[in-house]
C-alpha cells in the first residue's frame, strides 16, 4: 500500500516538473520574438528617414536651368577646342588643352545638376580618355626631347648631366603611368628603360673608379707591393659590391667583377705564405744541385705545407692553384726517388750501350733489372715524374723482346743499303720490304691477309701501323727508324725503263696477281729488291713525319700493277688509316740519331 502511494507521488512530481520547464521555454520565445519585432520596426523607420533625407539632398542638387547652362558651355568649349585642334593638329599647346579640360569640367557639372551619375556616363568617360591622351602626348614629347639630350650627354661622357636628363624623362613617363592612366600612351617598357639608363649614368663613374683601382691593385700585386695592392683591391671590391646592391638593374653590373676581386684580395692575403713557399722551393733546388736529396725532400715538404695552408685558408687565391700543389708533390716525390732513379738511369745507359755494341746477350738481364727498379720507384713514389709512362713502356717492351734481339738486330742492320746521294754512314734503307717474320717479331702480330709465307712482305698495314713498327724497331736497333721519304725512295730506284721494271718487279704480267716472297726477283742497279711491284709501299712526303691531313703517299705499285703504267707514274694517294692486302712498306735507319731510351715517347699514338 505504501509502495503504491509512493509511486503515485513520484509520478505527480515528475508531471509537475515537466510542465514547469515547458512553460519557461515558451515565455522566453515570446520575449525574443517581441524584441525582434520592435528592433525591425525601429530599423525600418530609420532607413526610411535616411532615404528621405538622401532623396531630399539630390532633389536640392537637381537644377534643370543650371544643368542646361553647363551643358551648353561644355559643348561650346569642346567645339572651340575641336576647331583649334583641326587647325593645329599635333602643335596644340597646353593652353589649348586647358580649354578642353574646362569643357569636361562643365560637362561634369551638367551631370551633377541633372542628377545623372557621371561615373558611368559614356560621354564623360570618352572625354576623360581624350584629355589623358592629349596630356600624355605633350608629356611624351618633352620626355623624348630630354632623352635625346641625355643620350648626347652620355656620348660625351658627361654622366652627371645625362643622369639628370634621364631622371626628368623618367619622371615624366611616371606621370603618364599614374596621372594619365586612361591614355594609350602608357609604356612601362620605356619607363623601365629610362630608369635603367638613369641608374647606368650613376653607376658608370663608380664602375670606372673600381676598374681603375683594380688595375692599380693588380699592378701592385705583380710588383709584390702588398700594402698598396690590399688597399686598392679592397676599395675596388667595396665599390663593386655597392654597384651590385644599388644598381643591379643597370646593364653594366654583374657578379663576375666581385668574384674576381675576391680572388685578388685573397691572393694578397695569402702572400706571406706564398713567399715562405717560394723560399722553401729555392732551398730545395739548391739542395738538389748539391745532390743532397734528404735535405731537398725536407725543403719540398716545407713548401708543400705552406701551399696546403693557402689552399685551406685562402681557397680563392691564385696561389692556391692545384697545379702548384701537384708540382710540389711531384718534386718531393722526385727528391725521395732520386737515389733509386740514378741506379735505374745507369742501368738504362748500360742497355743502350749493349744494343749499340751488338752485345745483345747482355740485354735480357739488364732489361729485367730496369723493369723491376722502375716498378719499385713507381710503387713507392707514385707522384714522381722521373719514371714516366713512356719509360716504363720502353723498358717493358725491351724486356719482352730482349732474348730475340741478337737474332733480329744484326741481320736487319746487315740488310740495309746506303741511299744514293746520302752520306753512307748516316742513312740507310732496307734492301727488301719488311717481311711478315720481321713484323711479327717486332709487333707480336701478323695482320697480313695471306700469311702462308713468313718471308712474304707484310701487308694489310696502314700508315699508322708502319709508324708504330718503326718506333718499336728503333728500340731494338738503337737508332731512329722511320719510313723513307718519297725523295729517298726515288733515289733508290735509280734509272729504270719498262724492260728493267719487268725484270725486277712482280707485276700483273708475271705475278698471277699474287704477292711473292721478298727479294725473289732481280735487284735494281743500286741493290734494292721489289721497289717496283709486289706490294705498294708507304712513304713520307718530304721530311714530314706528321701532316695536318690524312692523305698519304704509296710508291712503287704492286703485283697487280701494269709495267707500262708504273713506268709513267708509280705514286698514288691513300688515306693514312687505310689498309690494303696489296700494301706494305720498308724503313730507313738514321745512324746519326742514336735513341735515348730515357727520352723516347712510346705510346700507342700512330704518327710521331
Amino acid at each position: 500500500m505504501n509502495l503504491l502511494t509512493n509511486k503515485k507521488i513520484s509520478l505527480a512530481r515528475g508531471s509537475f516538473s515537466g510542465k514547469k520547464r515547458g512553460g519557461a521555454v515558451a515565455i522566453l520565445l515570446i520575449l525574443l520574438v517581441g524584441c525582434a519585432v520592435i528592433f525591425g520596426a525601429y530599423y525600418a523607420s530609420t532607413l526610411k528617414g535616411s532615404r528621405e533625407r538622401l532623396d531630399d539632398y539630390f532633389t536640392d542638387q537637381i537644377d534643370g536651368e543650371k544643368a542646361m547652362a553647363y551643358l551648353k558651355e561644355s559643348e561650346e568649349l569642346e567645339s572651340r577646342f575641336n576647331s583649334i585642334h583641326s587647325v593645329k593638329k599635333d602643335k596644340i599647346t597646353n593652353e589649348d588643352i586647358a580649354i578642353y579640360e574646362r569643357a569636361i569640367t562643365s560637362y561634369e557639372k551638367y551631370l551633377t545638376y541633372s542628377g545623372i551619375d557621371k561615373r558611368v556616363n559614356p560621354r564623360a568617360d570618352k572625354m576623360r580618355r581624350r584629355l589623358h591622351d592629349f596630356r600624355a602626348t605633350k608629356t611624351r614629347e618633352r620626355s623624348v626631347v630630354l632623352e635625346q639630350e641625355a643620350d648626347k650627354l652620355a656620348g660625351q661622357k658627361k654622366y652627371a648631366e645625362a643622369e639628370k636628363k634621364y631622371r626628368e624623362a623618367y619622371e615624366l613617363e611616371e606621370t603618364i603611368e599614374t596621372k594619365y592612366s586612361l591614355s594609350d600612351k602608357r609604356n612601362s617598357g620605356r619607363t623601365m628603360s629610362l630608369k635603367n639608363r638613369m641608374q647606368t649614368m650613376q653607376a658608370i663613374p663608380l664602375r670606372e673608379r673600381a676598374e681603375r683601382l683594380e688595375k692599380e691593385g693588380t699592378a701592385a700585386l705583380e710588383k709584390r707591393d702588398w700594402t698598396t695592392a690590399n688597399l686598392r683591391l679592397r676599395e675596388a671590391l667595396k665599390i663593386q659590391q655597392q654597384l651590385w646592391a644599388d644598381y643591379r638593374i643597370a646593364v653594366l653590373t654583374g657578379t663576375q667583377s666581385i668574384v674576381r676581386l675576391n680572388e685578388l684580395v685573397e691572393t694578397v692575403a695569402s702572400a706571406p705564405y706564398m713567399e715562405r713557399r717560394e723560399a722553401a722551393e729555392k732551398e730545395a733546388e739548391q739542395f738538389e744541385e748539391n745532390l743532397d736529396w734528404e735535405s731537398a725532400k725536407t725543403a719540398w715538404e716545407k713548401a708543400l705545407t705552406e701551399f696546403d695552408l693557402i689552399e685551406k685558408n685562402f681557397p680563392r687565391s691564385k696561389y692556391a692553384d692545384k697545379e702548384i700543389g701537384a708540382r710540389l708533390r711531384q718534386n718531393r716525390a722526385n727528391a725521395e726517388a732520386a737515389p733509386s732513379f740514378f741506379e735505374l738511369k745507369e742501368t738504362v745507359v748500360e742497355i743502350q750501350k749493349a744494343i749499340l755494341a751488338d752485345k745483345a746477350e747482355d740485354v735480357p738481364l739488364l732489361a729485367r733489372r730496369a723493369v723491376m727498379l722502375a716498378a719499385r720507384i713507381t710503387d713507392a713514389y707514385p707522384d714522381n715524374s722521373l719514371v714516366p709512362v713512356d719509360l716504363r713502356n720502353v723498358l717493358a717492351y725491351i724486356d719482352v723482346k730482349s732474348r730475340g734481339i741478337a737474332q733480329i738486330r744484326k741481320p736487319f742492320i746487315d740488310g740495309l743499303l746506303a741511299i744514293p746521294g746520302a752520306p753512307e754512314q748516316e742513312r740507310k734503307m732496307m734492301a727488301k720490304e719488311v717481311s711478315q717474320a720481321l713484323y711479327g717479331f717486332v709487333m707480336s702480330e701478323n695482320p697480313s691477309a695471306d700469311s702462308s709465307s713468313m718471308q712474304a712482305p707484310v701487308e694489310s698495314v696502314s700508315y699508322v701501323d708502319a709508324q708504330k713498327f718503326a718506333s718499336c724497331l728503333s728500340l731494338i736497333c738503337g737508332y731512329e727508324v722511320r719510313l723513307p721519304t718519297l725523295e729517298e725512295f726515288d733515289a733508290a730506284l735509280g734509272k729504270y725503263d719498262a724492260t728493267t721494271i719487268a725484270e725486277q718487279a712482280w707485276t700483273l704480267e708475271n705475278s698471277s696477281a699474287k704477292i711473292h716472297d721478298c727479294g725473289t726477283k732481280k735487284p735494281n742497279e743500286n741493290g734494292y729488291f721489289d721497289l717496283f711491284g709486289n706490294v705498294g709501299e708507304w712513304v713520307m712526303e718530304g721530311t714530314e713525319a706528321k701532316k695536318s691531313t690524312n692523305d698519304r703517299i704509296v710508291a712503287g705499285g704492286d703485283c697487280q700493277s701494269i709495267v707500262e703504267m708504273l713506268e709513267k707514274d708509280h705514286v698514288q694517294k691513300a688515306l693514312g688509316n687505310d689498309k690494303s692486302r696489296l700494301r706494305g712498306f720498308r724503313v730507313v735507319v738514321d745512324f746519326s740519331k742514336p735513341i735515348d731510351l730515357l727520352k723516347v715517347k712510346f705510346r700507342d699514338e700512330g704518327d710521331r
